[in-house]
This record gives C-alpha cells, structure tokens and sequence, in this order.
C-alpha cells in the first residue's frame, strides 16, 4: 500500500525597508517580480500575472546549467496593499507536479519598513525540504531589488 506524504507549512517573516504598498507592487508587477523571484543561480526568463482573483501567474525560468523550471498557479486572495495569496505548481522536469498554496501578508513597521509573513502550505518531499532556503534567497534578492 503507497504511503501519503505528509505536508508541512512553512512560515517565513522579513523586514524590507520599503512600505506596503511598494512591497505589494514588488510582487505584483510582472515587470518587477521577474527581477527578484527565484533562487540565486535561476533567472526568469518570462513572468506573468493576471492580478485578479482567479487570474493566472506564471513563472518560466533557468538555472544553473541551462534548466528549465515552471511554476503556475492561481490568485486566490487579493487585498492591496495588505495581503496576496495564490496556488503554485511547481513543474518539474521530469513531469512531476508539486502544489502548493502561498499567502503573503505586508504589515506596516515603522515609517518606510513592512514586515512580510509569508505561509507556504502543502508542501511535500523536495519542495518541503528546500523552501527555507528557497524563500530566503529570494528575499534577499528582493532586499536588493527595493
């Protein structure tokens, strides 16, 4: 009998010395997200974002060595400039297929400064293992990027 994986959750906090609603716009213009998401050694070479409940986003990359990765999913929640959340689908290359769901809320500090709690849910095998570290570059990449 196959055995079930079981989900974790991860939850990631972030002080980013810009206000919500630059933050909010970080990772939501396709333009801007393309720049940070993503590990150290992958560069996005197509993002897009249907920013509406339901819309799509979708995230084509390369990493090291020329490999190409996929991520798509779905908006779920939208409330600008204070809270995003959406599925992601991780494709991998071996047809495999990780989902997941991601909420993001962009919480006011002091003047100029947003805290960022992000959830990542339903993660498994992989997925599970690596998104500390996976969130975490990308944090310092948008770090820089704002």
């Amino acid at each position: 009998m196959p055995t079930v994986e079981e989900k974790k959750t991860a939850r990631i906090e972030r002080v980013f010395d810009a206000n919500p609603a630059r933050v909010f716009e970080a990772w939501t213009n396709p333009e801007q997200i393309a720049q940070w998401w993503g590990c150290e050694q992958t560069v996005n070479t197509n993002a897009t974002l249907d920013l509406q409940v339901g819309g799509e986003l979708r995230f084509e990359m390369k990493g090291e060595g020329g490999q190409e990765h996929l991520i798509t999913g779905k908006f779920i929640r939208i409330n600008k400039p204070s809270e995003l959340s959406f599925s992601m689908c991780f494709h991998g290359s071996d047809g495999t297929a990780m989902e997941s769901q991601v909420s993001v809320s962009f919480v006011a500090q002091d003047p100029g400064q947003t805290r960022l709690i992000l959830v990542h849910e339903n993660l498994v095998g992989e997925m599970a293992e690596q998104v500390d570290s996976g969130w975490g570059t990308a944090f310092d990449k948008l770090a820089k990027f704002l």
